[in-house]
């Protein structure tokens, strides 16, 4: 009946009734042909329409250790601006060693638990510190066979206090060799990039600069990672999704083996597994 009725509406029989069924006329299938470009036309709106990503509106600040405000969360952001083009970001870089109830930030990145009750820290990942040197170093130094075989060596060390002992050296018993020790892991990152010394560094620094190899991988600690950020903070759309974002993405344990809770030894197809997420988000979000 709805087709009869469409034929008398446009002046034009659109099937041809057989005795063993109907078929389309030309003019029908001119018609079909506007109908499934229409159809398709509404499911897109539609699927826009009912994106969440697109409708969350609003600002997260987000504080972040030194080293990872500075290499690696950065190259996140495109994916992030792509998934929710009307947040606002502000990721801050910090040197705090506790968690502890700030109203400038919304969620915080921390490597140790919180005294406060009424924070909440959610354990994403774990960081893996190795031994690093750049290729040019040990090509002029040497690679250090041993523990003991680091009294040879310059040490490159960070310190999160007023110290003339780096913390990582303090932590690992190493040998006191330590000629740079600065409170900055971008400082220390740079120096040991262009040969100053061996360093302790998170197992994805070849990821970050492809000259820096790891050594002795025997002499390693791990290191949580938690998202600290209070329950009310994280009722705002902006800052679930941003805590969505951390967990999914910039921390995705289930893809990046140098996350994981027990530690796995850098590998050279690494990078390939690195360049792989983020163009998967970047895709996923496009």
């Amino acid at each position: 009946m709805r087709i009869a009725n469409l034929e008398d509406r446009l002046g034009r029989r659109l099937l041809n009734r057989l005795t063993h069924g109907v078929e389309l006329t030309r003019e029908g299938e001119r018609v079909l042909g506007f109908v499934q470009a229409a159809e398709s036309s509404l499911a897109r709106a539609a699927s826009v329409a009912c994106d969440p990503s697109d409708a969350i509106e609003g600002e997260c600040r987000l504080s972040l250790g030194d080293g990872m405000a500075t290499y690696w969360f950065p190259r996140f952001l495109a994916a992030f601006g792509k998934t929710h083009p009307r947040i606002a970001l502000y990721p801050y870089s910090s040197t705090a060693r506790t968690m502890t109830k700030s109203p400038s930030h919304d969620i915080q990145v921390q490597y140790t638990d919180t005294p406060d009750e009424t924070l909440v820290a959610s354990h994403v990942a774990t960081l893996h510190f190795l031994l690093f040197a750049s290729r040019e170093y040990l090509d002029e130094c040497g690679t250090p066979k041993s523990v003991e075989d680091l009294a040879k060596h310059r040490f490159v060390d960070f310190t999160l206090a007023d110290s003339d002992k780096g913390t990582f050296a303090s932590l690992r018993g190493l040998p006191d060799r330590t000629l740079v020790i600065t409170n900055s892991i971008g400082t220390q990152c740079e120096a040991m990039r262009w040969g100053a010394g061996i360093g302790m560094l998170p197992s994805y620094a070849s990821l970050v600069h492809t000259n820096l190899v790891p050594v002795l991988q025997a002499v390693r600690f791990p290191m949580p990672v938690h998202l600290c950020f209070e329950r009310e903070a994280a009722k705002r759309p902006a800052v679930r999704a941003t805590l969505n974002f951390l967990k999914d993405v910039v921390f995705d344990r289930t893809r990046m083996p140098w996350f994981t809770d027990d530690f796995v030894q850098p590998e050279p197809h690494w990078e390939m597994i690195f360049h792989d997420c983020i163009g998967r988000n970047l895709n996923r979000s496009a």
